[in-house]
Order: structure tokens, then C-alpha cells, then sequence
């Protein structure tokens, strides 16, 4: 229930004053989407623990769809226990969240980031996320004693929304990045000092300075590290699994965008028998003309050639 918090207090605000569950109706269910999503452009800036400025209350619909869905299970949790008779979350209707290609740093984004960022603890800290492909969230939740093995070279990324974890190798560039942030941290045990909110907002005003698409947040960082690795070959489950996902659909998106390696991959496939020659023929096309007793004149550029019409 800890990592809902958030959630939970979204719409504790939104219902404006505290109530019995069975005060609360389908009618606040469905009026709550409209109402968050109002809050998006409103810019409320505020200071965490470590005094650093970061803006809140901006929720896209994937997040309000993420707050329905966690409060619908609290409720369901509710009724299956006899706190209430009926949960009011039980019909409701989850925004629809458009599917779109990930949004990801090219190599001349990620350089042109790194050059304008000027703190160079942040800087690791952006290496470190990117490298990794964690969530804001499971980052600012690693522990150094009880997350890093440097023996092993394993990162453990704890995952409290799925109440399980995962593990992914530290290569050496990654290895360099924690030492620094552990040689940073001093006496803290955890390894990234910054809010969650904080993350998003100084990234914010780095991405900006870099000419970076609007549309680029913190999360960026993580839809790179998974587009990287589609880009060097590794595969699907490798990608599912480095990522955490426990729905194939999220990993799925990654891969997308190298679709065109499966012409190369589908070359591959060839008929067990040989495919007979072809001479020249008038293709219902009148524009097209195909070979099907190909001569050598004809086979020097191919079997299907293009007139003009």
C-alpha cells in the first residue's frame, strides 16, 4: 500500500475532506478524471527535503489511468474484506491511453544533453538512470549496503508496485557511475539524494537548455535504455527482462522501431527447392512488367522492372 501513497492522496484531495467508504459513489469515479486532468497545467512549485525546487500536479492520462487502477484495486481489496457492500470503482471506465512509439534520445541528443548539464553529480545521476533503465521511483529507493554488489557486479532494483525486484548486470561504465554517486553520498545509505519530483523538473530545465523535443521528461531515460538495447540486437525476453516488464506489450514497443532489420531477417527465408526463371510478361499493371524467362540482358537489373505509365 506504501508505494500507492501517492495515488491515494490524489484523490483523498480531490474528494476534499475525509469520508467513510461508503460515502464515496461511482459518481466521484467518474467525475475524478476530468478534474485531475485539469490540473495539468497548473504549475505548483514546491521545495523537497533537500530544499530543491520541483513542479507537481501535472498527471498525464497514462496516470490518471495508473491512479483508477490502483484505487479500484484498494476498493476491491475493501469489498472482498466486508469493509464496504459494493466497491463504486467496480464499472469504472479506464481512459483509453493512445499506443505511440517511445520517445528516446538519439546519440546527438544524449550528447547535446550531457554538454549542457553543468552539475556533475546530476549528470551521473542521468548516466546512472539511463544505464540502467530504471524507474524514478525504484531509483530513489536503492540502498548502497543492500542493493550494489560489486563482487558479483549484480544491481538489485527493487520493484514495490509488483512487490518483487530484479537484477541486472553492472558493466564497467555503470560500475564507474556508482562509485562516484557512492563517493558523493558520504554517510547516506541511499545512492540517489534527489525527490522523485525533483528529478523531473531540474531534468526539465536541462533538456530544455539542450534543445531537446518538449516532449522529452525524465522518462525519456528509461524508453532509451530500452531502445538502445533493441538497437544492439539483444532479444525480446533479454529486453523484457532487463526492463522488467510483465507485459509483453511494453517490451513490444521497443522493438518497433527497428523493424526494418526484418527485411534482412525475412531474406533469409528461402523455398527448399529452386524457383523457376521467368520471362518477360505484361503484368495486369500496365506499368509494371515482370521477367519470366529472364535474359542475361534482363537479369542484370533485375527481375521486375518499372516503366513509365
Amino acid at each position: 500500500m506504501v508505494a500507492y501513497k501517492n495515488q491515494f492522496n490524489n484523490f483523498g484531495r480531490f474528494l476534499g475532506k475525509d469520508r467513510y467508504l461508503d460515502q464515496i459513489t461511482p459518481a466521484h469515479f467518474e467525475d475524478y478524471p476530468g478534474v485531475r486532468r485539469k490540473e495539468v497545467n497548473r504549475n505548483v512549485t514546491r521545495r523537497d527535503e533537500n530544499g530543491n525546487l520541483f513542479l507537481s500536479n501535472h498527471p498525464t492520462l497514462k496516470t490518471v489511468r495508473e491512479e483508477l487502477i490502483a484505487l479500484s484495486t484498494l476498493f476491491k481489496w475493501a469489498e472482498k474484506r466486508s469493509f464496504i457492500r459494493i466497491s463504486p470503482a467496480r464499472n469504472i471506465e479506464l481512459p483509453k491511453v493512445p499506443k505511440l512509439p517511445p520517445r528516446y534520445l538519439t546519440y546527438e541528443h544524449y550528447k547535446a544533453l550531457h554538454a549542457a548539464i553543468d552539475d556533475e553529480e546530476f549528470k551521473d545521476v542521468v548516466d546512472f538512470y539511463l544505464m540502467t533503465g530504471m524507474r524514478r521511483s525504484e531509483g530513489i529507493l536503492l540502498s548502497i549496503r543492500n542493493n550494489i554488489d560489486f563482487e558479483r557486479k549484480i544491481l538489485t532494483i527493487p520493484q514495490p508496485k509488483q512487490g518483487n525486484y530484479r537484477q541486472i548486470p553492472i558493466s564497467k561504465d555503470l560500475d564507474r557511475i556508482i562509485r562516484r554517486l557512492i563517493l558523493r553520498a558520504g554517510q547516506r545509505d541511499k545512492l540517489i539524494r534527489y525527490h522523485e519530483d525533483s528529478l523531473t523538473w531540474i531534468f526539465h530545465g536541462y533538456a530544455k537548455k539542450a534543445g531537446l523535443p518538449d516532449n522529452h521528461t525524465f522518462h525519456v531515460l528509461r524508453h532509451t535504455f530500452g531502445t538502445w538495447l533493441a538497437e544492439r540486437g539483444l532479444t525480446f525476453s533479454e529486453i523484457q527482462i532487463l526492463m522488467g516488464h510483465t507485459d509483453p506489450d511494453s517490451t513490444r514497443k521497443y522493438v518497433h522501431p527497428y523493424a526494418q532489420n526484418l527485411a534482412a531477417a525475412i531474406a533469409k527465408l528461402t523455398l527448399p527447392i529452386d524457383s523457376p526463371e521467368t520471362t518477360a510478361t505484361k503484368s495486369p499493371h500496365d506499368h509494371v512488367t515482370v521477367c519470366t524467362v529472364c535474359t542475361p540482358e534482363s537479369s542484370k537489373t533485375g527481375s521486375i522492372s518499372v516503366e513509365a505509365s
